[in-house]
């Protein structure tokens, strides 16, 4: 049977070692959330167990003895073989497949033409719209959603619903919990408010907005948008120019492409961006904040949260209390305010190879030796104020 399970970033689950490939065996009788190897067939029932921000997902094949409890798609079997990664946009569109499937076909409409309309109200229904401008409408329980054409639009409403628009400029509206939503045309919308909601946007422009807890968005094109506003949702953008925010407690944010930025506001935050000139802003407490990308810049204003930088000619502000910024590349820079530390790194030039590592030290920001507010970097072996 297959099935879809979530796991730590280490690819562990309840202190079990998974790998991918492998199949594991267990004896004894098995009992759903007590006893066995778990999993669910929804693909995103996996974020009630596994929030987004914190997890990675994968395809999993359940077989032997089953054991279900019947409050959501979570099964327990006696062995289990950990199958292909799955990211967010791979997940919403199993989640559509999954609903599909189930959907009631005797509650089904179709419409090939143009600017027709579908409207599926029972529980497990399906709408398919491939018509330039078409619109579906589905409010039951497992309902299912697919237009193709151009401009067309997708809104259901049900617990566990999906919505797929591949057309250009197309919208998708998810309200239900565990609902999922996939545009792929450029400038598509997508905005799902219920819990453990997932979105996926891979057209240049696109947007999502997720605001249920352990939400997941996903924009793969450029100039893309996220936000998450839930406890424990993970934007990932990695088109150019793309831009995250995670306004929940415990929130991930990722951003690859050039340019790109990141904030988070919720306690426990995390941003990374990977692109060159790309910014962070972490202002929860204990945020983090990572960018490996050349002329980066990295903030964070909440206590005890943590800048780290690892690209060239980028630049760190500590700005609250008990935090720490690491400038680890070559030319960084590092400022922070009173009660902050600093750890800076010292390169030597280019040799054919590497800039080689001449040293690293850490100051604590004072107010008196070391100004608040002040950027500094690290030259032959000394903090020195540099400008902004």
């Amino acid at each position: 049977m297959k099935a879809y399970k979530g796991f730590n970033h280490d690819m562990t689950c309840r202190g079990f070692q998974y790998e991918e490939g492998k199949t594991y065996e267990m004896e004894g009788d098995v009992e759903c959330c007590e006893k066995g190897f778990h999993a669910c067939e929804y693909p995103l029932d996996c974020f009630s167990y596994y929030a987004p921000s914190q997890s990675v997902y994968r395809e999993v094949e359940q077989d032997g003895e089953l054991s279900r409890d019947g409050d959501d798609t979570k099964v327990a079997s006696s062995k289990i073989t950990v199958g292909a990664k799955l990211d967010i946009a791979g997940l919403v569109k199993a989640s559509f497949e999954y609903i599909k499937e189930r959907a009631d076909k005797t509650k089904s409409n179709h419409s090939k033409a143009k600017r027709e309309i579908n409207s599926a109200t029972g529980d497990g229904s399906a709408n398919s719209a491939t018509g330039y401008g078409s619109a579906n409408s589905a409010t039951g329980d497992r309902s299912a959603n697919s237009a193709t054409g151009d401009r067309s639009a997708n809104s259901a409403t049900g617990d566990r619903s999906a919505n797929s628009a591949t057309g250009d400029g197309s919208a998708n509206s998810a309200t239900g919990n565990g609902s999922a939503n996939s545009a792929t045309g450029n400038r598509s919308a997508n905005s799902a408010t219920g819990y453990g909601s997932a979105n996926s946007a891979t057209g240049n422009g696109s947007a999502n907005s997720a605001t249920g807890n352990r939400s997941a968005n996903s924009a793969t094109g450029n100039g893309s948008a996220n936000s998450a506003t839930g406890y424990g949702s993970a934007n990932s953008a990695t088109g150019y120019g793309s831009a995250n925010s995670a306004t929940g407690n415990w929130s991930a944010n990722s951003a690859t492409g050039d340019g790109s930025a990141n904030s988070a506001t919720g306690d426990g935050s995390a941003n990374s961006a990977t692109g060159y000139g790309s910014a962070n802003s972490a202002t929860g407490y204990g945020s983090a904040n990572s960018a490996t990308g050349d002329r980066s810049a990295n903030s964070a204003t909440g206590y005890g949260s943590a800048n780290i930088s690892t690209g060239m000619e980028c630049k760190n502000e500590g700005m609250g209390q008990a935090n720490i910024s690491v400038g680890w590349g070559v030319d960084n820079k590092c400022k922070g305010c009173i009660g902050s530390y600093l750890v800076l790194s010292e390169w030597g030039e280019w040799d054919g190879e590497k800039n080689p590592l001449l040293g690293a030290q850490m100051i604590f920001i004072d107010g008196e030796k070391y100004k608040a507010d002040t950027f500094y970097m690290l030259k032959d072996g000394k903090f020195v104020e540099v400008a902004e």
